[in-house]
């Protein structure tokens, strides 16, 4: 949890060595251009003392994030009015609980200053609201309070960022507290105040500028990354409270003046629009501090001298709200996963005047979870809205979001619903604080549920955790910041850095805020040394959640190349034996991915380094320490690799989309034998408790995703024995068992048909196949077998398919007739396939269907569908299926024997054609797909006969209007 967030930073930086790195890293690649951006004024000492003393005449307080005016409105509110009456009763318990169960604070443990400062806002509140029985909170404030001064340092492992929370802590409470303290409690606080906290930041203000500060002291007043602003920030917050008091008036003045010009080295990386270069996670870091120093200013000095109106903090909320998925960080970079509070957002929102921001925190604090809570600032900060209500404000959010200064880009359904659909993908620049080799990276998530995950940071006391250079010893040497940790290609990898770690790495939103969104990354830089050019491109349907990847990429070699497609899961991994599929499930969802290129196929992994990394668990610094990087234990890891890539059109293209969401069996004896399965195909385990395998599948059925079920659980009589619900358009099939001739009631109502076609298994059982249709999002129930003797049914799951005509179909007539146009010109019913015995191609004929598939963004399975039958006699006749190189310019009414394209490449699918009059299918999918890659809207497949049967096959053509030739897609 973020509100801890400090503690993994303490002991980062335990090193001459280290902060010369990290600095020349950080001050060399990402110094912001401040020349160009300022507009504000810079005020002098005088002027924020004078205004100061303007602002709050005889020393008022309160004046920090609260003014006297503020707190009469919130001793009435909290005690009476919505919302604030419930957010304030959970603060009031929880500083309750801090009165009578959490011990004082022991120097040196890494979470006390985090406790320090809630500690000190949460009783600080409930002492001002309560009228009664409220000294408690006082005095257990001033116990810490006198404990902490106590303290030897502030600082731990030389880290200003822990006396920045005790700073905070100590000012809210002088402040918050001012009448109710003695003068001898006044003298405590400030005593320590001032000279464990701002005396030791002038000092190190000073000793930054004069080039003095001590080894292993960081130097956050020139650095530009969060440490600037968020010291500047704790300091100033110190230095307002007590800043009019004469013995302090001339260090805290300068402390405000110097503090502006410090963090003009970093307050202008908003620009343009908010994204944080830094992560979702420091960007939450900085605003604690930053949104509360803001707020101060304004009710202590009433200004902010121009800063808070820099380009980009404005929109920088939304950024939070961007990365902020269902389930929690769209953790890139070095954040943390989990849900998090936003009670800034509330201060956006009332300064900038944007309703939408407080929308989405009133909306989180209303889901009612400990990590989202109201906090001490929600109870500041918040505004009623201007005008409606918050729930229809929140309903005007953009769902979908693109960061110009991260390369971020985000795409969603809704933010909080059981069905939400999210995909975050990122580009961005090398060699940030905090970055990681990630471009490409993605985090997905469907059916509410988070199915690709970044790993986020590791250990920070690891050896060169924070070295940037790409040596053999250095922060790209740990699994977790490199490449291969990510959710991104891996392309001849060796021991340094997998990715160009200067790179700078563009997004392009192709589309945004409709159903169908589209981002390229353009990845070219990121693999300059192996690649003349690379783009990832993601197309995202928020409604169904369904995700397609292609990679592109133009090699600088012919061949030779290693090639790796990474995806970190923490989902059971089920791949089909084809390779060409897997089923990922969570619980009650599953997750079908599938590989919609035609040479690449799955695997699955640990979410370990490759044989070329390097191996840091080896380096005497990290033995010396008992250190390790990570093992990732909780993860797995989807895998496509290729040993021999290369050439200038190199295609890699994969699909996920959610296929089951609630399973649930109420046979819960048996519940653990029901699984979600890959393609369904003749050799699979029939059931989750037997070991009968499935003899044969029909064609129709074959590759789709199914239900593997517990035969055991034909002794469950109850309704429903399952349900779950589809997430798009399904086909639902039950193979039921033909042996119980009494078909259940379910079976025989409600939609369900017989198709006439067979499941049968190893002992020769057979299934005949049930469908039903469901649209998504609806619930299918299934009930009881019908019978506790006979195996229990099967599922298979069908999406509802696509069936395109053709534009032109005819067949061809070789030998003296190869220049004549057949089918009557185009407008015969039939199509004719024969081949000749004689080497004069006189009789051969050959059928063309031509199709326009469109701008698909993917096909998962495309199967030709052609009525008719072998009318010469009852022999089987293998028809093949061909594509053709050529141009599909070809027309019906034209074409010959002559002119007809070639036929190209190797068969794609066969059928044996008898006597029987039906359709005949033949599964054409590899060849669809890679005219889908390709955005080649026409095709045309080619039918013939290459057995020398001297035998007609003839089958309807488009103007046979009852049966036409149709090309069946699933997309």
């Amino acid at each position: 949890m973020l509100k801890n967030h400090r503690k993994v930073l303490k002991g980062v930086l335990t090193s001459t060595l280290i902060l010369a790195m990290l600095m020349t890293a950080l001050l060399t690649t990402y110094l912001p251009n401040v020349s160009a951006a300022p507009n504000f004024y810079r005020p002098s000492a005088a002027k924020i003392l004078q205004d100061l003393q303007a602002t709050n005449p005889n020393y008022q307080h309160p004046r920090l994030m609260l003014t006297p005016a503020k707190l009469t409105q919130l001793k009435t509110d909290c005690k009476n009015t919505e919302p604030y009456k419930t957010w304030y009763t959970g603060i009031k318990n929880s500083a309750i609980d801090i009165v009578n169960n959490q011990p004082l604070l022991t120097e040196g443990a890494s979470v006390s200053p985090d406790k320090m400062l809630n500690s000190a806002f949460k009783l600080s509140l409930a002492y001002l609201v309560e009228t009664s029985n409220r000294d408690r909170f006082k005095t257990r404030l001033y116990n810490e309070i006198v404990n902490v001064a106590g303290f030897s340092d502030w600082e731990e492992n030389e880290s200003f960022l822990s006396t920045t929370d005790y700073i905070m802590a100590f000012a809210i409470a002088y402040d918050w507290l001012y009448s109710s303290w003695t003068s001898t409690e006044k003298t405590t606080i400030r005593t320590a105040l001032v000279n464990k906290g701002l005396q030791k930041g002038r000092d190190q203000l000073d000793q930054s500028a004069n080039g003095t500060l001590p080894d292993g002291v960081f130097d956050w007043p020139s650095c530009s990354h969060n440490w600037n602003m968020i010291c500047n920030s704790g300091i100033g917050i110190g230095a307002l409270a007590i800043a009019d008091e004469s013995a302090y008036s001339s260090l805290c003045s300068g402390l405000l003046r110097d503090g502006f010009l410090s963090y003009e080295n970093f307050i202008v990386h908003f620009a343009p629009d908010g994204g944080y270069f830094e992560g979702p996670a420091y960007w939450r870091f900085l605003n604690q501090t930053m949104v509360p120093y803001f707020s101060s200013l304004m009710t202590a000095l009433g200004t902010h001298y121009g800063y808070l109106d820099l380009e980009g903090i404005n929109r920088t909320g939304y950024f939070g709200i961007a990365m902020m998925t269902k389930t929690g960080w769209n953790n890139t970079q070095d954040s943390g996963y989990g849900i998090t509070s936003m009670p800034g957002l509330f201060f956006y929102g009332s300064y900038f005047s944007d309703p939408k921001l407080s929308a989405y925190r009133y909306k989180q604090i209303g889901l009612g979870l400990s990590d989202t809570a109201a906090e001490v600032l929600d109870v500041l900060w918040y505004t009623p809205p201007p005008s409606g209500t918050y729930d229809s404000i929140f309903n005007t959010l953009d769902l979908d979001y693109y960061f110009e200064n991260s390369q971020d880009a985000i795409f969603r359904n809704n933010f909080f619903g059981s069905d939400s659909n999210y995909v975050g993908i990122n580009g961005g620049k090398g060699n940030v604080n905090h970055g990681h080799l990630d471009a490409g990276s993605f985090v997905y998530e469907a059916a509410g549920v988070r199915w690709v995950y970044d790993l986020g940071k590791d250990n920070y006391d690891l050896s060169k955790n924070f070295s940037y250079g790409d040596a053999t010893q250095s922060r790209w040497s740990y699994y977790r910041y490199r490449a291969e940790g990510h959710n991104t290609l891996v392309i001849n990898p060796t021991a340094l850095a997998d990715q160009n770690i200067s790179a700078t790495i563009p997004v392009t939103v192709n589309a945004i805020n409709q159903t169908n969104v589209k981002a390229v990354v353009d990845l070219t830089d990121a693999y300059a040394s192996s690649v003349n050019s690379a783009t990832r491109t993601m197309n995202f349907n928020k409604d169904t959640g369904k995700l397609v990847l292609t990679d592109k990429i133009s090699f600088k070699t012919a061949s030779g190349n290693t090639l790796y497609w990474f995806m970190h899961t923490k989902a059971a991994i089920n791949i089909a034996p084809d390779g060409k599929s897997a089923i990922l499930t969570q619980g009650d969802k599953a997750l079908r991915v599938t590989v919609l290129d035609n040479k690449h196929t799955l695997s699955s992994a640990p979410a370990t380094p490759l044989a070329t990394s390097p191996n840091p668990n080896t380096w005497p610094a990290n033995i010396s320490k008992g250190l390790t990087q990570n093992a990732n234990a909780d993860y797995n890891k989807l895998v496509i690799s290729a040993t021999n890539a290369g050439g200038s059109n190199y295609l890699l293209r994969v699909s996920m989309k959610p296929v089951v969401d609630q399973l649930t069996v109420n046979d819960a004896a048996n519940a653990s034998d029901w699984s979600v399965q890959p393609g369904i195909q003749a050799g699979d385990t029939q059931y989750g408790d037997r070991a009968q395998t499935l003899a044969s599948v029909p064609a129709s059925l074959a590759g789709s995703p199914w239900i593997r079920t517990a035969n055991d659980s034909k002794t469950y009589t109850s309704n429903p024995l399952v349900s779950f619900k589809v997430t798009e358009d399904t086909e639902v099939y039950v193979a039921h068992n033909d042996l119980i001739t009494t078909k259940p009631s379910w079976l025989t109502s409600g939609g369900w048909t017989d198709t006439g076609e067979d499941i049968v298994n190893s002992d020769g059982t057979v299934y005949s196949a049930y469908k039903n249709t469901f649209t998504a999002g609806s619930t299918v129930s299934l009930g009881s077998n019908g019978n506790t003797s006979s195996s229990l049914y099967m599922i298979v799951l069908k999406p509802v398919s696509v069936a395109i005509g053709p534009t032109d179909d005819n067949f061809t007539k070789g030998g003296s007739d190869a220049t004549v146009v057949q089918g009557s010109g185009g407008t015969a019913t039939f199509l004719m396939i024969k081949d000749d015995p004689n080497s004069s191609e006189l009789y051969d004929r050959k059928a063309y269907i031509k199709f326009n598939i469109g701008q698909m963004e993917s096909v998962e399975k495309a199967v030709l569908r052609v009525y008719g039958y072998n009318n010469t006699d009852a022999t089987p006749v293998t028809i093949r299926a061909y594509g053709t190189g050529g141009s599909n310019d070809w027309t019906e009414s034209t074409i010959t024997w002559a002119n007809a394209p070639a036929v190209s490449g190797s068969v794609l699918s066969t059928a044996a054609v008898t006597d029987t009059r039906q359709y005949y299918e033949f599964d054409v999918s590899p060849y669809v797909r890679s005219r889908s890659v390709d955005s080649k809207a026409l095709l045309t497949i080619v039918l013939c006969d290459e057995d020398v049967a001297n035998k007609t096959v003839t089958f309807n053509s488009k103007e046979y209007t009852a049966k036409p030739p149709e090309l069946v897609i699933i997309r």
